[in-house]
């Protein structure tokens, strides 16, 4: 009886060594997969069409990566429902490195509008990466409209009970969380037209057929400096470095949704490997610190270059989500 008992505790010794055995080299293989990163092209997708603010970001990331790793780097435009079917197909990507992201707040705040097309979590089926900037949207009208300044405009719809159009890229888009914050706390009359994209916005903000709409510097700058559009306020806490007399929402007394921030980051799916996410971290953090890369965000898209690690984006991520959640429960902003 001792002899049987004896012998089953050998056998289940040595069926310990061996699952440990099988355990180790998992992980070794693990380790030595991703000490290898990259072993083959890198896929960057940007949520927009060639040739916008986003697709230019993505091809600075891939010219960086491409520079650090000499292996190929591809950008994937996929443009559509304002961003997320770019989003959609980030998260179900192959975490492994090879396929990251060019990604906005729109990822956060979309998803918790109540879309049911949208089939993410916007914090735990991503990795983020860094964050490269702080992104600003401006509120505009046409040169020709009567009103040249924010409180003008207001206090003229007020008095006249008039109903302000205002165009916003899709709905769950932070201009629309904006332009619901203002209506609420302002009592003004506000019309949210939701478009496919920043192109289509402009062309009814020009036209006229639109009288007001958030749009990014990028998109308005050169429209700005040829006085065919006029900014009126800015919806970040701070003043643009692209626009310094434009003031802020906060300034003019409109609501600024707890501080809650915009931003523009790279992004890989969740569950990719920690060293590769700080490989990468560390690779965008030295491309944010180069003064021609920063006076291009500046000049060229209107951002604010930051240049984050993956542990400071996440910690934004994670408390923008409740400032974002906050502000739609307070001012019951839904898929309209």
């Amino acid at each position: 009886m001792k002899k049987t008992a004896r012998v089953s505790r050998d056998k289940l010794t040595l069926l310990l060594h061996g699952l440990l055995g099988v355990a180790v080299s998992i992980l070794s293989w693990s380790a030595a997969a991703s000490s290898i990163y990259p072993n083959g092209p890198i896929k960057i997708i940007v949520p927009a069409p060639p040739g916008g603010m986003a697709d230019t970001v993505g091809r600075l990331v891939a010219e960086e990566l491409h520079q650090n790793y000499k292996q190929a780097v591809i950008v994937d435009n996929q443009a559509g429902a304002s961003g997320m079917i770019a989003a959609q197909n980030l998260a179900r990507a192959n975490a492994d490195g090879h396929t990251i992201g060019i990604g906005y707040t729109a990822f956060l705040t979309a998803p918790i509008v109540g879309s049911s097309a949208i089939k993410f979590h916007p914090v735990k089926d991503f990795t983020p990466i860094s964050q490269l900037a702080d992104s600003v949207g401006v509120i505009l009208v046409r040169s020709d409209h009567r009103s040249k300044s924010w409180r003008d405009l207001q206090r003229s719809k007020l008095q006249n009970g008039e109903t302000l159009s205002f165009g916003v890229p899709g709905y769950g888009s932070t201009p629309h969380f904006f332009g619901s914050a203002i209506a609420r706390d302002t009592g003004l009359k506000i019309n949210t037209v939701p478009y496919r994209g920043e192109a289509a916005i402009l062309t009814d903000l020009l036209a006229g057929s639109l009288e007001a709409a958030v749009l990014t510097p990028a998109i308005a700058m050169p429209f700005i400096k040829e006085n065919k559009l006029v900014p009126l306020a800015v919806t970040n806490p701070k003043r643009s470095p692209a626009l310094p007399n434009v003031p802020t929402i906060g300034e003019l007394g409109l609501p600024t949704l707890g501080g809650a921030s915009t931003w523009v980051g790279v992004f890989a799916p969740a569950n990719t490997p920690e060293d590769i996410v700080r490989q990468i971290s560390g690779v965008m953090q030295k491309m944010m610190a180069k003064p021609k890369v920063q006076e291009r965000f500046i000049e060229k898209f209107g951002l604010v270059p930051v240049g984050s690690n993956e542990h400071e984006f996440k910690r934004l991520m994670e408390r923008d989500l409740i400032n974002w959640s906050s502000a739609r429960d307070r001012y019951n902003i839904r898929m309209e």
